[in-house]
């Protein structure tokens, strides 16, 4: 006699001993079975699954890197894709993909990882320091992105959050899955707009730094307030004349203005000092800066170009009585040259010497904007186009174009570059206002197109997360593309069963940018965000 309940458990049993024979390893296929083109609808052979961890691992690190040159590497292809797709495949696979080392690889070869944790690069490089994760935050735990940052030369906090360490236990499979989302939202132009209406002028320069965004108007206001949430924290005014260009390098805030002045404020509470740490005095108006390793370079109106040290000591003068004065429109530099942009030509000047090493007819109109990193300079120009140039061998008098990206209908005012991404403000003209767009290097192919200025974009900036502009329309405008966007975008559409009411996607933006819209404002980032699927 059965006791009660004793064919449900045996039923309960048969089930699961069902569902642990369905998940084990299948027999190989006899070898005289012929092969069919009929789609297999039982379960497949896990191979991966059946070899040792030693052997499973040594195929998933060539799945980490796809066997593609990380410069050939596109967002969104296998490179990328790949061992993402893997750790999703089943839980068995997802067990073996748990290797930090694995995803150490992975990051390397998409291009994720900074140089400052590449060294000493053995099997125990992992992260010193979790960063913070939307991805798995609940209420109340604050989403830091700030790790995501492409670990510039100057930036000592990506240093210190990703230094290499022995011992320490670090997750790389979240930092790879966190910065391959944030590529897919740069790519399928994925972001939450903000703007900021504080400045009663022209604005001129914008420049991120750090959780906070920088501004300044040609009546010589400098304006700073928060990323995130739009809130004010300080407005001064710290020159007589037109904010022309704005820098950081460490805890210093750089001004450089109309007014033949660049001044260095201890930041980031800059106007709470009353007098700047130094003042660089000019000759003529200054027109742009670029600073970099305590080292400032700048370039004036008639075309002389400084190298001063951030404690106010000049280091060295190019072209120090032009000719024909040019204005000098752009400037950078790398440990030996400093590259300026005067007309349609761009001046390489040796740092030693102080002599001109080369020049460039670079463009067929003025070259409006240029920026120097990892061995290739893009410029842009009035001519409607940027141009990307290998400036690696600059020491052997070769400079070479590489690439050309085209897609402006009008002028190139300025760019900025991070990682394999440029970013280019121009004077275009669009239904929705006068447009950004967004490129890749590493495939030199147009990604998104940025629009909502009402007037010619004069700046921009970026980091990981966040593209700021400013514009004569007197907006400073912010573009999130932050991970957690995409995903609390996935976890909206689930509870509501795959389907969003008019009212669930309006709240779910008006609470995301934190401030008042129009109903054209709120549809266009509905929009954006995929919360609206035509059927």
């Amino acid at each position: 006699m059965k006791l009660p309940g004793a064919q449900t458990r045996a039923r309960g049993n048969a089930v699961s001993n069902g569902r642990r024979k369905r998940t084990s390893l299948r027999r190989l296929p006899a070898p005289d079975t012929a092969p069919t083109d009929t789609p297999q609808t039982g379960p497949r052979f896990d191979i991966l699954s059946a070899l040792s961890p030693e052997v499973a691992l040594t195929i998933l690190r060539f799945a980490a890197c796809a066997g593609t040159p990380i410069k050939e590497a596109v967002p969104g292809s296998s490179c990328h894709a790949t061992l993402y797709a893997v750790q999703r495949t089943c839980r068995a696979w997802r067990k073996v993909c748990l290797d930090s080392k694995l995803w150490h690889d992975g990051c390397k070869a998409a291009g994720y990882v900074p140089q400052e944790a590449m060294m000493n690069e053995p099997a125990d490089v992992v992260l010193t320091q979790a960063p913070i994760y939307g991805m798995r935050g609940g209420k109340g735990i604050k989403r830091d992105f700030s790790y995501l940052s492409e670990g510039q030369p100057s930036s000592s906090r990506m240093a210190k959050r990703l230094r290499p360490a022995a011992g320490t236990d670090g997750d790389w499979r979240r930092y790879f899955v966190e910065r391959y989302s944030l590529e897919t939202n740069w790519s399928r132009g994925r972001y939450i707009q903000r703007s900021s209406m504080g400045h009663t002028d022209v604005i001129l320069s914008v420049h991120v730094w750090g959780d906070r965004v920088v501004s300044g108007c040609r009546h010589g206001w400098v304006k700073c307030f928060d990323a995130a949430s739009g809130e004010d924290l300080w407005s001064q005014k710290l020159h007589t004349a037109g904010v022309s260009c704005l820098g950081t390098e460490g805890d210093l805030l750089l001004t450089g203005s109309w007014d033949c002045t660049i001044k260095v404020w201890e930041g980031p509470d800059a106007p709470k000092i009353k007098f700047p740490l130094a003042t660089l005095i000019h000759a003529h108006p200054t027109i742009c800066m670029r600073a970099n390793k305590s080292k400032i370079a700048s370039g004036t109106v008639e075309g002389t170009v400084y190298l001063w040290c951030t404690s106010g000591k000049l280091l060295n003068i190019f072209n120090p009585n032009p000719v024909v004065p040019e204005i000098t429109g752009c400037i950078d530099f790398d440990s030996n040259f400093v590259y300026s942009g005067e007309h349609n030509k761009i001046n390489v000047w040796n740092r030693k010497t102080g002599e001109l090493d080369q020049k460039i007819e670079a463009h067929d109109k003025v070259v409006t904007a240029l920026r120097v990193d990892r061995g290739r300079m893009v410029s842009g120009s009035e001519d409607r186009t940027v141009r990307v140039w290998d400036v690696s061998e600059v020491n052997d008098g070769k400079i070479q174009m590489i690439g050309q990206l085209e897609g402006h209908t009008d002028g190139v005012r300025c760019l900025q570059t991070f990682g394999d991404k440029v970013v280019s403000g121009s004077y275009d003209k669009a239904s929705e206002g006068v447009t950004i767009r967004i490129w890749s290097l590493r495939s030199m192919q147009h990604l998104t197109t940025l629009e909502g200025h009402g007037g010619d974009v004069n700046a921009v900036d970026c980091s990981a997360r966040l593209i700021v502009s400013g514009s004569d329309d007197q907006e400073v405008k912010v573009w999130d593309f932050s991970p957690y966007l995409v995903k609390d975008v996935g976890a909206l559409k689930r509870g509501r069963g795959g389907k969003l009411s008019w009212a669930d996607m309006a709240e779910y933006v008006l609470t995301r940018t934190g401030r008042k819209m129009t109903c054209d404002e709120i549809w266009a980032d509905i929009k954006r965000l995929g919360l609206h699927s035509p059927e």
